[in-house]
């Protein structure tokens, strides 16, 4: 088999560009250096066990890439491969002042965006893909490292998968993949507790009491969201009589081998893809993004905030009900965002179910997101002031339900105003 290990490049150099640098903006981008901490955490990762007896190493044309590759072609002896396609991204522009504040959340959600002559996320895709079917078809049954860039690996991996950037996983048919650190990774399957609940019997809340834990953290299990720790997952298999391997994989096998420490291995046209690790690198000269986050128990949302010293944008994709045992039928749906400072309550956006169908309250809110653009120059004005999400759903019988889903900023919000 032939074994391909996607790799990001290791940590760069920032903000070592300056007005007395001749070179273009790609060519500035091009030649980025890793920092010394970058140097240091490649040349770790050269060293684990998992990428010794590599036969190829194939890196692309940017200094970065280059330098982590360097490390492991050298720790198995091989020549570095250069291969411009498996370049970042072309932003097509000049300074990054040009960049729009919403620029990452624009190219992720619309495959065909770009800025002047850059490229869209289609055409990173179409590039990348091509190159890796030419090394697949050069380099059958061999095991390979590509380093390459953060854009270009997960856009070629929506050729296969459905990515959640917010809680770092990969939908890998119908598997959800967990990575939350290099190599500690497994795939866990939340349908399959869900079966053995129904089939002993218990309702979430029935389940949650036996193992200690809120019916939210059941409910965030069998849709996926979460996984339970190791010892939930011990008591969970001694209660409905399974081994914790089963229950990671989502079936009852009478021979069943899962290797809790693998590199989220995704076997696809005959040859299996790992992806070592990828994050992105945000140019907070420019634009700074803040993830969106609830302490409501009955609803996960998935949003983000986008700033810039100009203007800030609100963007939320997704709203789910954590309740899954609620089969309440609803034939209409609203949702208002509001900006809340002490008494004074004012609204931001609205929008309403598009679907015509009587449905569950989360089959309704599958079809709601919110785009806000240019809503507040001032990062800080989040700080002072409070976004509420006001949910609101008709049953088929005429009552109205009503939730208030307050929202929050993963980690400090600073005023990119004063940078």
């Amino acid at each position: 088999m032939t074994t391909i290990y996607l790799m990001r490049h290791s940590i760069a150099l920032k903000n070592i560009n300056n007005d007395y640098n001749n070179d273009s903006l790609q060519l500035q981008n091009e030649k980025m250096p890793l920092s010394i901490e970058g140097e240091e955490l490649a040349s770790n990762i050269s060293k684990e066990e998992e990428l010794q007896s590599i036969d190829v190493v194939i890196s692309s044309n940017y200094v970065r890439a280059m330098s982590t590759a360097k490390y492991i072609s050298n720790a198995n002896n091989v020549n570095l491969i250069v291969n411009s396609a498996f370049g970042e991204r072309k932003f097509g522009i000049n300074s990054w002042d040009e960049l729009p504040s919403d620029f990452g959340l624009r190219q992720n959600n619309d495959e065909n965006y770009k800025v002047g002559d850059g490229e869209s996320q289609k055409e990173v895709r179409e590039r990348v893909y091509k190159a890796l079917m030419d090394v697949i078809d050069k380099y059958k049954d061999k095991r390979i490292v590509i380093v390459s860039h953060g854009s270009a690996i997960l856009w070629l991996l929506k050729q296969w998968c459905d990515i959640d950037l917010k809680n770092k996983c990969i939908i890998f048919n119908d598997k959800l993949i967990l990575y939350d650190n290099i190599f500690n990774c497994t795939t866990f399957n939340g349908k399959f507790i869900k079966k053995l609940r129904k089939d002993n019997n218990l309702t979430q809340d029935e389940l949650a009491k036996k193992l200690g834990v809120t019916y939210q953290a059941v409910s965030k299990w069998e849709n996926g969201k979460s996984i339970p720790d190791i010892a939930i997952l011990k008591t969970i298999s001694e209660l409905f009589n399974v081994n914790i391997d089963e229950l990671l994989e989502g079936s009852v096998k009478n021979k069943k081998k899962l290797n809790k420490k693998i590199f989220i291995p995704i076997t696809v046209l005959g040859i299996c893809v790992v992806l070592i690790f990828v994050f992105f690198v945000v140019h907070k000269e420019t634009y700074e993004f803040k993830v969106l986050e609830t302490d409501s128990n009955d609803f996960d949302v998935s949003g983000v905030l986008a700033f810039s010293p100009d203007k800030s944008s609100i963007y939320i994709s997704s709203i789910d009900y954590n309740n899954s045992d609620d089969d309440t039928e609803y034939k209409s749906l609203s949702c208002n965002l509001y900006d809340v400072n002490g008494d004074a309550k004012t609204k931001i956006s609205s929008c309403e179910s598009e679907n015509s169908d009587v449905e569950t309250l989360n089959e309704l809110l599958n079809s709601i997101d919110f785009t806000v653009d240019d809503y507040a120059s001032s990062c800080r004005l989040f700080k002072t002031n409070q976004l509420v999400l006001e949910i609101k759903a008709i049953s088929v019988d005429d009552k109205t339900v009503t939730y208030e889903v307050p929202l929050s900023f993963d980690d400090d919000c600073l005023d990119s105003t004063n940078s």
